[in-house]
């Protein structure tokens, strides 16, 4: 039997048989059990990271910077994760009035087990890596922003 785990909806949505949870599905995070099958759409966060993915794309929110990540990312059969987006690096003090901040054109990938993400983002215009981030499905992240 094909179960489901849900994580929003607190007690409402536990270990329960696929069938019945039809209706929940658009308001849970879901992961499907079962040997090569991972759904990954929700969010997650880590230190100093915090992701939002969807079927459309994805944001990330660091300490002093942000990102996105275009529709078309992918997640394998091993539970390999990769997608292209855009790395916006910010900076302490005030954002003055009209500054633009120019996206660097970035990878995200990693690798998911479960409830956990190992996320490795990449600048792809200079092979810089910026970091490499433990993420949890369901956590806000711990942000600190810049000052």
């Amino acid at each position: 039997m094909i179960s489901v785990r849900l994580s929003r909806l607190g007690s409402l949505c536990t270990a329960i048989p696929l069938v019945p949870v039809v209706a929940l599905v658009t308001a849970c995070s879901v992961v499907i059990a079962g040997p090569g099958v991972f759904i990954i759409i929700g969010d997650w966060g880590g230190e100093h990271v915090r992701m939002e993915l969807e079927e459309s794309g994805g944001t990330l929110e660091y300490d002093c910077a942000y990102g996105t990540i275009e529709s078309g990312w992918t997640i394998g059969d091993d539970g390999e994760f990769s997608g292209t987006g855009q790395h916006f690096i910010e900076h302490g003090g005030p954002v003055q009035e009209g500054e633009v901040i120019p996206p660097r054109p970035a990878s995200y990938s990693g690798t998911v087990d479960g409830d956990r993400m190992d996320l490795t983002v990449t600048l792809t215009d200079s092979a810089q890596v910026v970091g490499t981030f433990e993420l949890a499905r369901g956590s806000e992240g711990q942000i600190f922003r810049c000052l």
